[in-house]
């Protein structure tokens, strides 16, 4: 067997035994089941970060590298992944779940667009989590509304300076990517509190932990492209 097949091989085996448990944890009679309510949610989440790890794998193992196979210009390329992921995280907000092959559809295309730019920053994660699950009282439902609007504005600023002193790295950029960090820490928390209130609440047929897990995934997938562009404009 070839060297470089065997991470290829035992990521697959974690994948295969991910879906069996979720498969076994997560359905009852064909649809989502409200036991175990945040395990599923989390089962989701690393089964999202495992398909991931085999794309990636794949592609280095056969020496694809996507920005230089494609012949898309690459912000022409980023604009069009961006209106692919909205698209799949509308579906996968707006799909009723008892419709399980359709959600799982819009998942899985979530999973392959989210490939192209995703690794973890798995400490921080796991301390944020620790924190919502040790003190949920620290928590406050009015952070949703003040998140959101947070967030809003500081899309808003990040576009007018784009505009104005175009995508050369500054300090203003660094700035802005750590405020953009703090939000999607404090939405980390948010969602985890949330994700602890639906499973108290939830009834049998209501559960949907592909919608449940993304929410957790995009938080991730926020924090780790800010650290990322703070990398990037530290060299």
């Amino acid at each position: 067997m070839e060297k470089e097949l065997v991470p290829i091989l035992s990521i697959t085996s974690i994948a295969v035994i991910l879906i069996a448990s979720i498969l076994n944890s997560a359905f009852k009679n064909g649809k989502f089941t409200c036991n175990r309510y945040i395990l599923n949610t989390y089962l989701y989440v690393v089964l999202a970060i495992i398909f991931i790890s085999l794309i990636l794998s794949i592609l280095k193992y056969k020496n694809i590298f996507l920005f230089k196979s494609m012949s898309l210009n690459p912000y022409l390329f980023m604009f069009i992944l961006l209106i692919g992921l909205l698209g799949t995280v509308y579906g996968i907000v707006t799909v009723n779940p008892q419709k399980v092959l359709l959600k799982h559809t819009f998942w899985l295309l979530f999973v392959l667009l989210i490939t192209v730019s995703f690794l973890t920053t798995l400490i921080l994660v796991l301390t944020l989590t620790a924190i919502a699950f040790a003190r949920p009282d620290l928590i406050k439902f009015s952070w949703g509304p003040v998140l959101f609007f947070a967030l809003l504005a500081i899309i808003v600023l990040e576009v007018i300076v784009l505009l104005v002193k175009g995508y050369k790295p500054t300090g203003l950029h660094r700035a802005i990517s750590y405020i953009v960090i703090f939000i999607f820490m404090g939405y980390l928390l948010y969602d985890t509190k949330m994700m602890q209130v639906r499973a108290k609440q939830c009834i049998e047929g209501s559960a949907d932990y592909i919608r449940e897990s993304v929410n957790i995934f995009l938080d991730l997938w926020n924090i780790f492209l800010r650290i990322l562009s703070l990398n990037s404009t530290r060299n």
